[in-house]
């Protein structure tokens, strides 16, 4: 996968890196190549970044996706909850004015 590439040439980085010190007497030259690596670490570390936030993101959006349809089935309970107290104002009505045809009938 890319980031374990990255990762590799970050350790490649750190190789060169202390082979320059070894080797190059020169502090000059080492300079030059030491601002260079380091530019390149930054660079690197970016894209691992970027790489973890592109992550993130995608958890981020199935989450979303879930959460609205969570919020489709609560609103689908929601209608169902106001038809079920619909009825149940029915069967209140119908027993009332049943009582009170009882009452008219004795």
């Amino acid at each position: 996968m890319f980031w374990h590439d990255i990762k590799e040439m970050k350790e490649k980085l750190a190789r060169i890196d202390y082979y320059l010190e070894q080797c190059c007497p020169c502090e000059d030259f080492q300079d030059d190549f030491q601002e260079d690596i380091d530019r390149l670490h930054d660079k690197l570390n970016t894209l691992l970044n970027d790489g973890h936030q592109i992550a993130q993101v995608a958890i981020a959006e199935k989450t979303l996706d879930k959460f609205e349809d969570y919020m489709k089935n609560v609103d689908k309970l929601n209608i169902l909850i106001n038809e079920f107290k619909g009825c149940v104002s029915m069967a209140r009505d119908a027993i009332a004015e049943r009582k009170e045809l009882d009452k008219e009938f004795e």
